[in-house]
C-alpha cells in the first residue's frame, strides 16, 4: 500500500488542524485548506478528498462533482453538522465514499480514511489485474507462415474477448 495524499477542506481550523495531525500519524500525506474556492483551481490531484459540506458560499456537492469529473480515481468524503437526507442522496449521485457526521473521533476518522485507501488500493489492483489479462490473449508473439495460420490467429482474436469456448483443430 503506496501512502495516499488527502486534501482536507473545511472553514474551522480546528477540526482542519486536529484532523491533519490525526492523519499523518497514521502515514498519509495531507493538505488543508479553509476556502474551498481555492480548491476549484488546484492542479495537484489528490487519492482523498474530505469535504465539509456547511462551507459558506458554495455548494461543495457541485465541487465534489467537479472533482470526480477532473479526478475519477479519487475517494471522496463528505462531513457535516447538519445531516439531511437530499444532502445524503446527492452525496450518493455524486459516488462518495463516506459520509461523516460531526462531530467524530480521530479514532473513527482515521478508520474511515483507511477503509477509503483499501477501496482505492482495490481499484488499483483490479485495473492491473484486468491489463494482464488483456495481455494473456494478445498473440504478437505466435510464429507462423502460412496463410491458413494467419486466418487462424484472425479468429481467435475475435473470439477471445467473449465467454465461449472454442476448439480448434
Amino acid at each position: 500500500m503506496e501512502m495516499k495524499s488527502i486534501l482536507i477542506v473545511d472553514d474551522e481550523r480546528e477540526i482542519l488542524e486536529v484532523s491533519k495531525n490525526v492523519l499523518e500519524k497514521e502515514g498519509f500525506k495531507v493538505d488543508t485548506e479553509s476556502n474551498a474556492q481555492n480548491v476549484i483551481s488546484y492542479n495537484q490531484k489528490y487519492d482523498i478528498y474530505i469535504l465539509d459540506l456547511s462551507i459558506p458560499k458554495i455548494d461543495v456537492l457541485e465541487l465534489a462533482e467537479k472533482i470526480r469529473e477532473s479526478n475519477p480515481t479519487s475517494a471522496i468524503i463528505l462531513m457535516t453538522e447538519y445531516p439531511s437526507l437530499d444532502s445524503a442522496v446527492r452525496a450518493i449521485k455524486v459516488s462518495v465514499f463516506d459520509y461523516l457526521i460531526k462531530p467524530f473521533t480521530p479514532e473513527y476518522l482515521v478508520s474511515v480514511v483507511k477503509r477509503a485507501r483499501e477501496f482505492l488500493d482495490l481499484k488499483e489492483e483490479n485495473v492491473l489485474l484486468k491489463t494482464h489479462l488483456e495481455r494473456k490473449y494478445e498473440f504478437e508473439d505466435i510464429v507462423f507462415r502460412s496463410e491458413k495460420m494467419k486466418k487462424v490467429v484472425e479468429g481467435i482474436r475475435k473470439v477471445s474477448s467473449t465467454d465461449c469456448d472454442i476448439l480448434i483443430t
